[in-house]
This record gives structure tokens, C-alpha cells and sequence, in this order.
């Protein structure tokens, strides 16, 4: 009997998993959709809170979005949410105040402020993506080189595993 290659030991271990990969790769892409409608949800909210308060913004602040150089002066009216941080400690926390009340009228968040389960999405995203990167770890042939380091990896939150993290992520992904 021939050895197996790591490779062909790793195509098997994946195929056997196969279903379960697609599968939760379906869900987390759906949940990224899911998650951008959210945001823009409590992005909208923000607006109309900044667009029925009057606020301004407290420093000079010079940035580059999207290409495009901006400013913003000390006392120019802040009516976009991508602005909000340039209030004075105050009115942001006045500003905070307002949008919780708006987030739990709208249904964004119950009346602790929390977020309720349809607009969680991003912890649900990270907990999808928790699985896959431990899948990807779980593929590997037990002889893989290294590999008890990378499940060691994975269970630190230092950038370096940060890191390695992503790539599992990335590779995982790729997988068909």
C-alpha cells in the first residue's frame, strides 16, 4: 500500500467535509448581506437623528475618504453620520441618547438597548466565522506540519494570530 501524499490526505478530509463548508460558507455570505442592510438601518437612523438635531462638530479635522480630501471646521453643522465623531463629548453623548431612543422605535434594539436578534449580525457573522477557521484547521491530516500550531493559533487574540486567523479564514473560503 502506498503512503498518501498531504495533499491527497488533505483533498479527502476536505472533501468529507464538503457539505458542511458550502454550507456555511452560503450562510456567512448571506449574513454579510444581511449585516450591510443593518448597518445601513442604524446608518439611516443616525442621519435622521443628526438631520432633526442640530450639532456641530468641536475640532478642525482634515481626512481622506474615498480619495477624496475632506474638512470639516470647528462649529460647521455635522448632518452626516460619518461625521459624528467630531462632536464635543457632550453632544455625542446627547446625539447617543437620541439614537437609542430612535434604534428601539424602529426595532433595531429592545428597550435596554440592546440589539435584538435580527439585527445582531455582526457577533453571528464572527461565530460563523469562528466555525470556519476551526474547520480549516480541522482538514488538515494530522500530520500536517505545524498543525497543533496553528490550533494553538487560533485560540490567542495577539495580532500575530490575528493574522493567521484571517488566512485560515481566506483559505477556507476559497475551498469548492
Amino acid at each position: 500500500m502506498v503512503d498518501k501524499t498531504l495533499l491527497e490526505m488533505f483533498t479527502e478530509l476536505a472533501n468529507s467535509k464538503k457539505a458542511e463548508i458550502v454550507e456555511l460558507q452560503h450562510i456567512y455570505m448571506a449574513k454579510q448581506i444581511e449585516n450591510e442592510i443593518v448597518r445601513e438601518r442604524f446608518k439611516e437612523v443616525y442621519n435622521k437623528v443628526l438631520a432633526e438635531n442640530s450639532f456641530y462638530s468641536d475640532c478642525n479635522c482634515e481626512w481622506i475618504k474615498k480619495g477624496k480630501i475632506s474638512k470639516i471646521f470647528k462649529g460647521d453643522r455635522i448632518l452626516s453620520s460619518d461625521d459624528q465623531w467630531f462632536m464635543s463629548t457632550e453632544d455625542y453623548d446627547k446625539f447617543l441618547e437620541i439614537c437609542r431612543k430612535e434604534f428601539f422605535i424602529v426595532g433595531l434594539t429592545d428597550e435596554e438597548g440592546r440589539y435584538t436578534r435580527e439585527t445582531n449580525t455582526e457577533n453571528q457573522l464572527d461565530d460563523i466565522k469562528e466555525k470556519l477557521i476551526r474547520l480549516a484547521v480541522e482538514i488538515l491530516p494530522d500530520n500536517f506540519p505545524n498543525k497543533k500550531l496553528l490550533e494553538d493559533a487560533i485560540e490567542y487574540k495577539c495580532y500575530q494570530s490575528y493574522k493567521t486567523r484571517e488566512t485560515l479564514f481566506e483559505l477556507v473560503m476559497k475551498l469548492r
